[in-house]
């Protein structure tokens, strides 16, 4: 039976109508506002009102016919505001605004700069490099077999292939591949830089990916490891935690008000040239600058200059915004007088993931006006430094409850509806909100593949053992049960000197390369991935040694634990199982 997205929403309303208002019968589910809080709502008001906003906000199996063009829109408006930027006279501005920038540009040149230059040697920066497991200009596959063995190389300086080369030359595989490489494709291209593209973002817009020249997305990942071991080593921000930290935080903002959230629009197309070379120490920029991409080539063919440092796409944009945020949040600190308390062993008081900020609330004033006189934009309907509300990093928080909504992506495959079906039962056991409509008719559109709760969210339907009618177990008492996995695109290495093998992947034979991606990760039990943005579903057995089981440390469960989502999910799923 297909699902249809229309009904599912209907469902969902029904489900929800005791905690919504009047109104909602005429909002549109497809194109829904942000989040709306008033005073005197209770948590569960908010908690039905944000999943009825988010269920088929980022729906891609529809979308706005003006979504790439909304997109790029946005993306040239915004190339030309760091265009039009300058960084605002000293006389224009007040002596905590100027005494911000001030702190915020000597923290940066402290913590990237030893002694005059900058503060990670040549050596260091190449070790670090790497291919990205996205698409580059230029080459045949995503994979990092076609990158390093089997396809065009491309850059937009031919210093960058000097580099590249410097970086493997220790190792003789590499070395090897690189050679056979070079004899079938030659030489890398010379490129004007990168390519924009799109990818879903919401049913109302697209989102723009500058995709980059494969060299120079090679050197980004080495420079954006160093911005990394900065964060970490400087002020204890790690990046592999601190959205948990950031949703910590938010979370303590949203019952005692201590912690304001902040969240900016389009961040990563907005950090001007003009900023960079005013904060950052000139040899650092030199070191953006050799691997950024000075122009991009649009959707219809036309190339435009590039006025910010890097976009989404750049593997440096990510832990370069994060440094900038932090240094301009801690020259706020500063100022205000207010003591940094560094993340160790605590969540500290200060959190930055890219664009997203937690601060306390007594700097929330200044840090968004020196934010929008560098030249961002802070959104003032995702920001708050009052009332009971804060989001951040996935973390919508209500009074200290996790009320955030839940989001589907598509209706047109199993592990997508499985995913939304075990997302809601946690979101329901969070908020005590029953959805046995909408887990019904989801439930319609799949097979009941009973799995634990520990699994996967795409491995089939999450249930407490009471629900499975019939499960074997092996010798030792472990549990056997079918699940459902999502695999990449893959190719089995008897097949690429297979001529018809070789034009369906576009690959060719480098056992060099092999050995490599052996070495990386990317080629098991026999077979290569190919594209790891291409998954097929696969249906296998496995064994569980236990099942009413739930990492607590690692899942959005967080109101009653276990036996609530026993509850909760013994109530949505009634009669629908059987």
């Amino acid at each position: 039976m297909s699902t249809c997205s229309h009904a599912l929403y209907l469902a969902l309303t029904r489900d929800l109508q005791t905690y919504l208002p009047n109104s909602t019968s005429a909002f549109d589910p497809f194109t829904g506002s942000d989040v709306i809080y008033y005073p005197g709502m209770s948590r569960k008001e908010f908690a039905a009102g944000s999943l009825s906003r988010s269920l088929l906000k980022k729906f891609q199996d529809w979308s706005q016919p003006t979504a790439d063009a909304d997109a790029l829109s946005l993306f040239i408006s915004m190339n030309n505001k760091c265009k039009a930027y300058s960084f605002p006279n000293v006389w224009s501005l007040t002596e905590p605004q100027l005494q911000v920038f001030s702190h915020a540009k000597n923290m940066l040149h402290k913590w990237l700069c030893s002694g005059t230059g900058f503060r990670y040697s040549i050596p260091d920066i190449l070790e670090r490099c790497d291919f990205g497991p996205g698409a580059s200009v230029g080459a045949s596959g995503t994979s990092f077999y076609h990158k390093a063995g089997s396809s065009r190389l491309s850059q937009t300086s031919s210093l960058l292939y000097s580099m590249y080369l410097e970086s493997i030359r220790s190792s003789r595989t590499w070395i090897e591949a690189e050679k056979l490489r070079r004899d079938l494709f030659g030489r890398p291209d010379i490129v004007s830089g990168s390519k924009l593209c799109f990818v879903p973002k919401s049913t109302k817009i697209s989102r723009t990916i500058c995709v980059e020249p494969s060299l120079n997305m090679f050197i980004q990942k080495g420079l954006g490891s160093c911005l990394e071991t900065t964060l970490k080593k400087s002020i204890g921000f790690d990046l592999s935690v601190q959205q948990f930290r950031n949703k910590r935080l938010a979370r303590i903002g949203s019952k005692d008000g201590r912690f304001s959230t902040i969240d900016l629009s389009s961040a990563s197309d907005t950090i001007s040239l003009s900023l960079c070379n005013e904060l950052l120490p000139r040899d650092f920029l030199e070191w953006l600058l050799v691997c950024r991409s000075p122009m991009t080539t649009l959707p219809d063919g036309s190339v435009v200059p590039m006025h910010m440092i890097s976009s989404m796409g750049n593997a440096y944009t990510f832990p370069l915004q994060t440094l900038i945020f932090s240094a301009l949040a801690l020259g706020c600190y500063r100022v205000l007088g207010l003591d940094f308390i560094r993340p160790a062993g605590t969540d500290g008081n200060l959190g930055v993931f890219g664009d997203d900020i937690v601060c306390l609330s007594e700097s929330f004033d200044l840090l968004v006006s020196v934010l929008e006189l560098s030249g961002f934009l802070p959104n003032k309907s995702k920001s708050f430094n009052s009332g009971l509300f804060r989001e951040s990093c996935g973390g919508d928080y209500f009074d200290g409850h996790l009320v955030r909504g839940v989001y589907c992506k598509t209706l047109r495959t199993s592990h997508g509806k499985y995913s939304l079906i075990n997302r809601l039962n946690v979101w329901s056991a969070n908020n005590g909100i029953p959805l046995p409509r909408t887990i019904s008719y989801l439930m319609k559109g799949v097979r009941f593949l009973p799995v634990p709760p520990w699994d996967s969210d795409i491995s089939g339907v999450k249930v407490p053992l009471s629900l499975v009618p019939f499960i074997k177990r092996d010798k030792n008492g472990s549990f056997r049960f079918r699940r459902l996995e999502a695999r990449s695109l893959s190719c089995s290495l008897e097949d690429i000197p297979s001529h018809s093998e070789q034009k369906r992947f576009r690959i060719i034979y480098n056992p060099s390369a092999i050995l490599l991606s052996a070495v990386k990760g990317t080629l098991r039990n026999g077979s290569l991935n190919i594209r790891l943005d291409v998954v097929r579903p696969h249906y296998r057995f496995a064994i569980a040694p236990c099942w009413d089981y739930i990492d607590l440390d690692h899942s959005l469960l967080e109101s009653g634990g276990l036996e609530a989502w026993k509850q909760a999910t013994t109530t949505n799923f009634g009669s629908s199982l059987f």
